[in-house]
């Protein structure tokens, strides 16, 4: 998998994640509106004149308290929701990618190791100096690609979450 599809699976997690939330808004709308409805013909009680409806504090005060933790519960629920589902592809991304450092690491350890062990062959038999020059900065580069190698590894081994 190259990083442009990594990152475009990024992509459509974000906009399942906003899809998501945005229905989740909308339907804690509707509830809040329908719960309100409620609320009105449960606990509203009938003025003298009829027309009106006379609200006493305490039950407007445990309405908007039940509404609100509603409210809350529902919006919790539907992100963690939203969030594990969409956030699947994206720790397969993960997965593979981290499948793949790793398979490479490892490709990579050994052939490099065994030019490192041919370089110090081959330095120990020539007795040239130039030649060992050459040898020397060849097996510095075959280090540094082992560094590499190994830094690979370790950001593999890291939790990113």
């Amino acid at each position: 998998m190259s990083w442009r599809s990594g990152d475009a699976v990024v992509r459509r997690a974000a906009l399942r994640v906003g899809l998501w939330l945005g229905l989740a808004a909308a339907a804690l709308v509707l509830v809040v509106i329908a719960a309100s409805v409620v609320f009105a013909l449960l606990w509203f009680h009938p003025a003298d004149d009829g027309a009106s409806f006379v609200v006493e504090g305490k039950d407007a005060l445990k309405a908007a308290l039940l509404l609100g933790a509603i409210a809350v519960v529902v919006a919790v629920a539907i992100a963690w929701f939203a969030t594990r589902r969409t956030v699947r592809p994206l720790a397969e991304t993960v997965r593979r990618q981290r499948e793949f450092v790793a398979a490479a690491s490892h490709e990579l350890r050994t052939p490099l190791a065994v030019l490192d062990a041919r370089l110090q062959m081959l330095q120990r038999g020539n007795p040239d100096e130039a030649a060992k020059a050459a040898y020397d900065s060849l097996r510095a580069d075959a280090a540094r690609m082992t560094a590499i190698v190994d830094e690979l590894v370790e950001r593999v081994d890291v939790d990113p979450l």
